[in-house]
């Protein structure tokens, strides 16, 4: 039988339309809202604003995006396209999926370049790596082919500002049973590097010094040389305190013209530490040329608050059954004829008179520090009491920020921004003491150990991380407790352990810790302290070959033997049991530690 050509043509159309029917669409984060991000992790300030997710990166930045309800179709949305800027290069783009099953996975092939480019990856072809799940883990989506979580990690070098455009996922072709993916040829692996342009410094203008609460005008003028087809860009304004980033201004521009001019007023907090402020002009698309200045300046800044506020008297007391935090201030007019003070307390433990207000215990913390779009939501719901993060409970650095190098800038960055949006704002904020990653490499022998050999964060017995991590405490409270800001902080909490919580790194892992060389001195000291002689350890462990100077700590065998198990028998197991008490000690210990010099740094 014979077929029309107009009738071959319908044929084929319905037969498309049908194909195209049962493909997945496209998915698109094209960072137009907030809620397209769920949640980022060491990106600062990590904000979506004008269509982009930007911000600063630390070691390991990642974010992660919302997906459909229903998830993905890993078998069909196949190609990844991302749109991104960053200002140095990194080492790779990694995509992380999770499967509703719980497999995951990590990896990637694609090196981050300096500038804007666009990165397109066959997941199906990607260099699947990481996964503590099963082998078959190690491909887009599992077996399953269903993704419910997806995540992207932009290299993981730290220091770069970085601006994600967007994020794209797509079919591979229209149908692979009809072979039409020539269809398709723009989907292609690699990355398209976009042009970029040069710019000479021509003048840069800015004040030698300004006070805190005042407006900072700052411009420059800038000769641009712009390739064919870089016609316009996003030029900065940036604004440093030591390393911390204390402001950004991003202004479009055109870059047709020879010249460019780019002038902004930044108002400068009332919070921020006296110091020097670093002034950053610049365009995102543009190099400055190698005989240019650079368009820094550095200006002082003056502010009169520092060491003349004074941390607040905070208290619990009870209030009507239940106990309340009580926050105020010396009264310094106590008894005299006209005093301003309305509700005087007498403090329980010094017994001086303050006057002092209760406020709610009700605190808010963000995951990953400072989103102020969070805070000022709360405080509008009238919360005032925040409690985030400085570090993570892995690695922290308190403003030790390298060898011999300390730098307080992103905690005048948070206590100010959160201040300048809420006024009424008070803080009880988490400080991490598990010590710098920099730290950490320079000390592997201070570091926690699996069974398995592998290192974890710090050992809780290790001498010299409670004496330089104390040190470096101390110096960070003195600092705040100067600050412009003292008189919001009322109290510290200090963190380290796994999930923060002060519990041994590999709780619930399946290698356990800690068989560091810290710990075992530590855990001999302590079988000295209990037994004092060999013999007596000898009779309890029941082993006439032990001894104090070469007892071992007890393996997962004897720390958990099988067979059913209630109470441990100590004729049989006193090893581990001493092993158990051990451990309590030494996690106790090291809390105190960390808890005496708060309490000594504050009074």
């Amino acid at each position: 039988m014979t077929i029309p050509p107009q009738s071959c043509l319908a044929l084929f159309s319905v037969l498309l339309l049908g194909v195209l029917s049962g493909l997945a669409d496209a998915v698109e984060w094209t960072f137009d809202s907030p809620s397209e991000v769920v949640s980022t992790v060491n990106i600062e300030h990590g904000r979506v604003a004008n269509g982009r997710l930007s911000g600063w990166t630390a070691w390991d930045p990642h974010f992660s995006l919302r997906v459909p309800k229903e998830g993905l179709d890993a078998a069909q949305l196949t190609w990844l396209t991302v749109r991104m800027y960053s200002s140095a290069e990194a080492d790779v783009l990694d995509v992380y999926y999770g499967s509703p099953d719980g497999r995951w996975c990590l990896g990637g092939k694609l090196p981050i370049r300096r500038g804007w480019a666009t990165y397109r990856l066959d997941l199906t072809k990607n260099h699947w790596r990481e996964t503590r799940a099963s082998a078959d883990s190690k491909q887009w989506g599992g077996p399953s082919k269903r993704v419910n979580s997806f995540r992207l990690d932009p290299g993981n070098q730290e220091n770069r500002y970085i601006m994600m455009d967007s994020v794209k996922l797509e079919p591979a072709s229209l149908d692979a049973s009809l072979r039409v993916e020539s269809l398709r040829p723009e989907l292609v692996e690699g990355i398209m590097a976009e042009p970029r342009g040069t710019a000479m410094l021509n003048k840069l203008t800015a004040p030698k010094k300004v006070e805190a609460g005042e407006k900072l005008s700052v411009s420059a003028e800038l000769e641009v040389s712009a390739p064919e087809g870089l016609a316009k860009g996003t030029a900065f304004v940036r604004l440093r305190h030591g390393a911390a980033a204390m402001s950004l201004t991003e202004l479009p521009v055109a870059l047709g013209q020879k010249t460019l001019k780019v002038a902004a007023d930044l108002p400068i907090s009332a919070y921020w530490y006296p110091g020097a402020l670093t002034v950053e002009i610049g365009c995102y698309e543009l190099d400055m040329a190698q005989d240019s200045p650079p368009a820094v300046a550095e200006i002082g800044l003056t502010n009169k608050r520092v060491g003349t506020v004074k941390p607040p008297v905070c208290e619990l007391r009870p209030l009507g059954g239940d106990a309340a935090i009580f926050v105020g201030r010396v009264c310094e007019c106590a008894g005299a004829r006209v005093c301003q003070c309305t509700r005087l307390l007498a403090h329980r433990l010094t017994g001086s008179l303050y006057d002092a207000r209760p406020m709610p215990g009700f605190m808010y913390l963000a995951a990953a520090g400072l989103h102020l779009d969070y805070h000022r939501e709360v405080a509008d719901q009238g919360i005032h009491l925040y409690s985030d993060w400085f570090g993570t409970s892995r690695h922290s650095d308190m403003g030790h920020i390298a060898p011999d190098k300390y730098d307080y800038g992103e905690y005048d960055r948070y206590f100010a921004a959160i201040l300048d949006v809420d006024p009424h704002a008070y803080f009880l904020p988490h400080i991490g003491v598990t010590g710098p990653l920099w730290w950490q490499k320079a000390h592997p022998e201070e570091m926690s150990l699996r069974e398995d050999g592998v290192r974890e964060p710090t050992s809780f017995a290790s001498e010299a991380w409670k004496r330089e991590m104390g040190a470096d405490l101390r110096k960070l409270l003195a600092y705040l407790r100067r600050a412009p800001y003292a008189d919001r902080i009322i109290g510290y909490i200090f963190y380290s352990g796994y999930t923060a919580e002060w519990q041994m790194w590999d709780t619930w892992q399946p290698s356990r810790d800690d068989y560091s060389a810290p710990a075992l001195r530590a855990f001999r000291a302590f079988l000295k302290n209990r037994y004092a002689t060999d013999e007596r350890l000898q009779a309890a462990w029941n082993d006439a070959k032990v001894t104090l100077a070469t007892a071992e700590m007890p393996r997962w065998d004897k720390r958990r033997p099988p067979g059913p198990q209630v109470l441990r028998d100590p004729k049989t197991e006193r090893q581990a049991m001493d092993f158990y008490e051990f451990i309590s000690h030494m996690d106790a210990d090291a809390l105190l530690h960390f808890a005496r010099i708060t309490r000594e740094a504050t009074g």
